[in-house]
């Protein structure tokens, strides 16, 4: 847990959790507020509904 972080996307109908290295998080450039572009790539997802 100490080596990733839970990097929050926010989205016009939710939002988009991913957990990332804290090594990604500095090679990404990835800053509070800032703009991101999230692709999915992954063997599972949990899609939750909220409302």
């Amino acid at each position: 847990a100490g080596r990733s972080v839970l990097v929050e996307v926010d989205l016009p109908q939710g939002a988009l959790l991913s957990r990332v290295t804290k090594d990604a998080v500095t090679r990404l450039g990835l800053v509070p507020n800032g703009p991101v572009l999230a692709l999915i790539k992954s063997t599972s997802i949990e899609v939750l509904l909220s409302g």
